[in-house]
């Protein structure tokens, strides 16, 4: 922990009155103090002692060494809903220092079987009902992409899930009514940034057509 510690001293910008703490996720004024590093350093010391962070219980479960699923169309129901505010992603801090945040929804869910109905199976040919796979819904992001052709997976995941039609006007009550209800969706193999193999969720499926 504390070879790390020269990352969190901050860069000083000194101005009229005071001075600006200049850190990697934020900017921090001083009014009328001195500059004294050394009461940087201690405070910074004694905010890594006293905030002890745990892991949520869904980046436990992404952490926790399943085999697994090859890349296929799942049917997956919604177990729980979480809703979250957080830091927007790659965004960079305004000039007061604040990252700028966004509203998102965590959402688990729980594979019931393969779209075409057949049972789902890890990558060693074991029973794969019941294995948890997640989502974020970000209501800021229900536009399309590539020149306004392609649905973004949170609008997509919306309408398919509600049977609302996707190019239309969607409405939803409250998450919490999702919960129970199934989606379809891709799920994929990558590698993420510790070079762990992981699954994820690449693509929100319609439903399967019914035979008539």
């Amino acid at each position: 922990m504390l070879e790390n510690i020269k990352d969190l001293i901050p860069i000083i910008e000194p101005e009229r009155g005071g001075y600006f703490a200049i850190y990697p996720d934020k900017k921090i004024w001083h009014q009328n103090q001195k500059i004294r590093k050394e009461d940087i350093i201690n405070e910074e010391l004694d905010n890594i002692s006293n905030a002890m962070k745990f892991k949520s219980k869904q980046q436990l479960d992404e952490e926790t060494q399943f085999t697994l699923l090859p890349q296929d169309d799942y049917e997956l129901i919604i177990t729980d809903i979480k809703p979250e505010t957080r830091n927007k992603y790659q965004a960079k801090p305004d000039k007061e220092g604040k990252i700028p945040q966004e509203e998102i929804v965590n959402i688990t869910l729980e594979v019931i079987a393969l779209k075409d109905g057949t049972p789902a199976q890890n990558k060693e040919g074991q029973n794969a009902t019941g294995r948890k796979a997640f989502f974020t819904f970000r209501p800021q992001a229900m536009g399309y992409a590539e020149g306004g052709t392609i649905p973004s997976k949170s609008r997509s995941f919306l309408a398919f899930v509600s049977g609302q039609e996707i190019d239309g006007e969607l409405e939803l009550g409250s998450f919490e009514e999702l919960v129970g209800k199934t989606i379809y969706a891709e799920i994929i193999e990558y590698t993420n940034q510790r070079g762990q193999k992981r699954n994820k969720i690449s693509r929100i499926l319609p439903p399967p057509k019914r035979k008539k």
